[in-house]
């Protein structure tokens, strides 16, 4: 009997039962296929000529592959199991085996699956039963932990195969689980312990088996994606994790109601992983000098701890999601302002970063909205408004959003005023002049896109800029900060306060008085032309030359009355 015929005839002759292919006296003492050599030949393979070799696999000593000398790649998986039940009501790994091929018979007609064929009763001298050894082919390839060891992943190549090999896990656990769903109930019949060490990849045919199936179905254990996704994700990285994920939620049976929700959140970023390619194309990287996005896009899910969504713990996986063509060199995250869920992504040798922000899907929804109805919002270089959302998921749901918007430094207006090391008068003079082209900006932003004025906003939170960065080499404003929810009064009254906290009273009163002008100005511009700005049309091109807000050393226009200035409120 060949090594093939062995699983053939159990699976012809007796395909709803393990092959019982003898018995095995064996010590007291613990089992050693070694000192047996003679015996397994005989049982597992009577016409060979030569007895197979036999090595130790795995840390728990009790699974051995036994192979012929100078054959290594072909030959019989031996695991040592328990002979007896544990408790009443829980079957031995035997009786497992014998109740699933009872149920489904093509478990051993998978070539995927190394499910046991035959078992081989372990009998100490005196004839009694004191185990059993379950006997499955050997499938070909390595150990996912082993193939992993063997990457450099500092290399994008090496980087781009690991997440090719997880996707495609992810594509064959998902049919694993629609092709052996429970016919009573629907539900998956689930492995029960799918981790790396029970994937063997094979790096030349890239095909990929799973082993150690004697818990399959085992009642109550439903993780095998939570636990695969946790143990490669800690090896390997959350880019990885998301890969298997993602490509398992895009095939797996939408009845189970955790995959159902999986799927809703992460539709787009799915679809574009089925084909086996990057998640992401490497038009979305974003170094300094690279083009803005056209359009708003929805990137992989981020799987964060019940604990909350904490972005050093993820630095990493951020850099590589925002930019996958190109290395993030030394990313640095700091929150962007107290007291909110925002913070600023930076890397070496670029003033350019990214700025995150924790938000519900309603806002990332309404951003979208935002930008499908103005593409230009995104161009604008006084605007860091969010071009891209990366869902953040716990248990595989969907319990918020991050928000991803670019900006042209990684230093906020706040930060800048703090460190400003100047005299008295140079130092107020200076603030002056910032603060009139901040609030100058602005009233041209608002002017020019309604949708983010406080007129004109598309929710009643509103979605109106709370942070100004600025840029001291250029002297660029930009204002950011666009998704903070449930204000209490409006985001302009916000940062008249915000200014006034850390510049002062009166550096505020030079922001509101150039807003309050340029917004007067602009109206008064507009309703002597033809009024074609609807609600939400942009402007294609205003001047934004400072002369408009007035000089810092204060102008006839810039020093009308305090009661002009009042009446010309910011709402």
């Amino acid at each position: 009997m060949s090594v093939e015929s062995v699983a053939s005839q159990a699976s012809s002759a007796g395909p709803t039962a393990l092959q019982r292919l003898g018995c095995l006296t064996v010590p007291l003492r613990r089992f050693s296929p070694s000192n047996h050599i003679a015996e397994l030949t005989r049982l597992l393979d009577p016409r060979s000529p030569r007895h197979f070799s036999v090595r130790s696999v795995g840390l728990s000593n009790c699974v051995w592959v036994a192979s012929r000398p100078g054959n290594e790649e072909e030959g019989f998986t031996l695991k040592q199991v328990a002979a007896h039940r544990r408790f009443s009501g829980v079957p031995t790994d035997v009786e497992s085996c014998d109740m699933l091929l009872s149920k489904f018979p093509s478990l051993l007609s998978d070539k995927r699956l190394a499910f046991p064929h035959s078992v081989i009763h372990l009998k100490a001298p005196d004839g009694e039963h004191v185990a059993d050894l379950i006997v499955a082919r050997q499938a070909p390839g390595v150990q996912l932990g082993h193939f992993l060891a063997e990457l450099d992943l500092n290399r994008a190549d090496d980087q781009q195969r690991l997440e090719r090999v997880c996707s495609s896990v992810g594509e064959l656990l998902a049919d694993f689980h629609a092709r052996y769903e429970n016919p009573a109930t629907g539900e998956a019949t689930y492995h029960t312990d799918f981790h790396p060490s029970n994937v063997l990849y094979e790096p030349i045919s890239g095909t990929l088996n799973i082993v150690d199936l004697t818990g399959m179905g085992s009642s109550g254990i439903t993780d095998d994606v939570e636990k695969f996704a946790r143990l490669i994700g800690s090896m390997a990285g959350e880019r990885y994790a998301a890969a298997f994920r993602l490509r398992y939620i895009a095939l797996a049976k939408p009845s189970p109601s955790q995959c159902r929700s999986a799927r809703s959140s992460t539709r787009s970023t799915a679809a574009s992983s089925c084909d086996g390619s990057l998640l992401y194309p490497l038009s979305s990287s974003n170094l300094s000098g690279a083009p803005r996005a056209a359009k708003f896009q929805r990137l992989s899910s981020l799987v964060v701890p019940a604990t909350g969504f904490n972005p050093e713990k993820s630095l990493t996986t951020l850099a590589w999601l925002l930019s996958p063509g190109k290395k993030v060199v030394n990313p640095v995250v700091q929150r962007l302002a107290e007291s909110t869920n925002a913070w600023l992504l930076s890397h070496s040798g670029h003033k350019e970063c990214w700025i995150l922000q924790q938000g519900s899907r309603s806002v990332a929804d309404s951003c979208e909205e935002l930008v499908r109805r103005c593409p230009q919002l995104l161009l604008d270089e006084h605007l860091s408004f969010p071009y891209c959302v990366i869902p953040l998921q716990v248990n595989m749901k969907e319990t918020a959003s991050l928000l991803v918007s670019r900006a042209p430094c990684s230093v906020t207006l706040q930060r800048y005023v703090t460190r400003l090391s100047c005299s008295s008068r140079v130092r107020q003079d200076k603030l002056n002049r910032i603060m009139q082209k901040a609030g100058h900006s602005l009233a041209l932003l608002h002017h020019k896109f309604p949708c983010i004025s406080a007129k004109e906003a598309i929710q009643d939170n509103g979605l109106r800029p709370g942070i100004i960065l600025y840029d001291e080499d250029v002297d660029l404003v930009c204002f950011s900060d666009f998704v903070s929810e449930h204000m209490q009064s409006s985001r302009e009254e916000v940062l008249f306060k915000h200014i006034a906290s850390f510049a002062g009273y009166k550096a505020a009163q030079e922001f509101k008085r150039a807003y309050t002008l340029t917004s007067r100005r602009r109206s008064e511009k507009s309703s002597s032309e033809s009024g074609l700005l609807g609600a939400f049309s942009c402007v294609t091109e205003i001047s934004d030359s400072g002369s408009e807000a007035g000089s810092s050393d204060g102008g006839t226009e810039h020093r009308g009355s305090e009661q002009e200035a009042a009446a010309c409120s910011l709402m």
